[in-house]
């Protein structure tokens, strides 16, 4: 090998060693935003979320702040998902207990199970919306009426 050929090589070899690094941890960025899209769209929020975190990171570590701006918006409109939806099943059955006492057990838990309270799939489970109980008071004064009668 001559003095030029030696010397194209090595610097193939410099820019190689110098790229890679960059190429894989933008390669990996991408690929978790894109898993995280698809955990978005499955409505896996909590690790579309954590996984828009991930990319984030990988995202601003290599300087890229565009695409980490990206995820931050991403991340941004899961967050109001969960402002906006809090409550477990658990929590709804407890907040429906407190504000219709004198609803049966069994009624109150068909208001879930038809739909009657406005609620969203999260984490293949339902997550219900922060105004559910006024909602339902709302939706059927009777039931409000109802309740102050017997207290």
């Amino acid at each position: 090998m001559d003095g030029k050929n030696a010397m194209v090589s090595l610097t193939l070899l410099v820019v190689l060693i110098v790229v890679s690094p960059y190429a894989f941890a933008q390669s990996e960025g991408d690929r978790c935003y894109q898993q995280a899209q698809e955990f978005e769209k499955r409505t896996y929020y909590h690790k579309a979320y954590e996984t828009y975190e991930k990319a984030r990171k990988r995202f601003l570590g290599m300087g890229d702040d565009e695409k980490a701006d990206a995820c931050r918006i991403e991340m941004q409109q899961i967050q109001k998902i969960f402002v906006d939806y809090p409550y477990t099943r658990k929590d709804a059955v407890k907040l429906l207990e407190q504000n219709f006492k004198h609803i049966s057990e069994d009624e109150r838990n068909s208001w879930l199970e038809k739909g009657k309270v406005d609620s969203i799939m999260s984490d293949g489970e339902p997550i219900y919306f922060a105004g559910f109980v006024a909602n339902l008071q709302y939706r059927n004064p009777h039931l409000v009426k109802k309740e102050k009668l017997i207290e």
